[in-house]
């Protein structure tokens, strides 16, 4: 429901309800079936949800968003979240922007209710919601109608996060657990996009971010950047990441050449926590190259696209969670593509 009581404000309330009335979970091997959440086992759960948005004219160089959303699951039970975004027009050919918010992540069912009996997992039904809150600064300048730059920096709090933890063995079985250690992630991004006559574009970006488990959720430590002492460095978290794209039309819509070059910095592996073992490893660097031909003949509603990935043949890897033996799991080499979408 929208409505306007006065011309430089607008509302917006709204509301939904799910319902998930099956959802089943079963797991069996050689010895037989270890998990059989079907039927009148199975875990149905509901989920209701209230919003509201206002949105402010403050002046022709000032925009002001405020709004909020009340979640309620079965499962856990709710969660409150607001987000404010004020834009401005501090002149002609730039835009800032600043964004406060917070946001949740349920506990997925599989992470509360999966299990073999205690042979390798159990259950995890005490999980409470992730939650996230952020701040994002960001300016756009734009040199010309098809030049432009942004640059943005951010910061992300995240706390109570799910992680795996156990050796997936009857005396240590494989559980999740909320992190008493709050993430914190703080990064920047910049980027510079140039558009040419016909549809040609070119585009560079690069970003870098700083990842750690703090020792508590306090103010102090916080704004100290204070590492907690029974964590390692922060998994699957590259601290560099770079990317140059082009788009180069051919015979105007019906073929246009596409390349990207993605370039990311290693990842540590899942062993970060101090306790662990295993001592923490970490994967390669890994230069991506993706060339693809695409176009469409909108006459007929046809589409169509072809091309290769990883055309370097790149053998890079991503780490994985505890639920898998190994630490990481090598990505695709040189691989092709074709596709053909039609419409009727």
């Amino acid at each position: 429901m929208e409505f306007n009581p006065v011309a430089r404000l607008r509302l917006t309330l709204g509301g939904e309800g799910q319902l998930h009335y099956q959802v089943e979970q079963h797991g069996s091997d050689d010895d037989g079936t270890f998990l059989d959440d079907t039927g009148s086992n199975g875990r149905p759960f509901q989920v209701g949800a209230l919003y509201a948005l206002a949105d402010i004219n403050m002046s022709s160089r000032a925009q002001l968003s405020l709004g909020a959303r009340l979640d309620a699951y079965s499962t856990f039970g709710s969660s409150l979240n607001p987000r404010a975004a004020l834009i401005l027009k501090p002149y002609p050919a730039g835009n800032s922007k600043l964004v406060v918010g917070k946001a949740f992540r349920a506990p997925s069912i599989y992470e509360l209710y999966y299990n073999d009996g205690g042979h390798t997992q159990v259950q995890s039904p005490h999980l409470r919601p992730e939650s996230m809150y952020s701040l994002e600064i960001e300016h756009a300048h734009r040199f010309s109608a098809s030049m432009a730059f942004t640059a943005a920096g951010y910061a992300n709090y995240a706390a109570r996060l799910i992680s795996s933890l156990g050796n997936s063995s009857q005396e240590d079985p494989l559980h999740y657990e909320n992190e008493s250690s709050p993430l914190v992630v703080l990064g920047g991004e910049f980027g510079l996009r140039r558009e040419f006559r016909q549809g040609a574009m070119f585009a560079l970006s690069y970003g870098f971010s700083i990842a750690r488990f703090l020792e508590t959720n306090g103010a102090g430590d916080l704004l100290s950047f204070t590492k907690a002492a029974d964590k390692r460095s922060v998994a699957n978290a590259p601290v560099h990441l770079a990317s140059m794209k082009a788009a180069i039309p051919i015979i105007n819509r019906a073929l246009t050449f596409g390349s990207r070059l993605a370039v990311e910095g290693p990842r540590f592996d899942r062993y970060e926590n101090s306790a662990d073992l295993a001592p923490q490893g970490k994967t390669g660097s890994a230069v991506i190259v993706d060339l693809v031909f695409s176009g469409e003949e909108p006459r007929y509603g046809v589409r169509y696209a072809f091309g290769v990935y990883n055309a370097l043949d790149w053998r890079y890897s991503v780490p994985v969670s505890t639920e898998f033996e190994q630490r990481s799991i090598v990505q695709d080499g040189r691989s092709f593509m074709a596709s053909l979408d039609v419409k009727f």
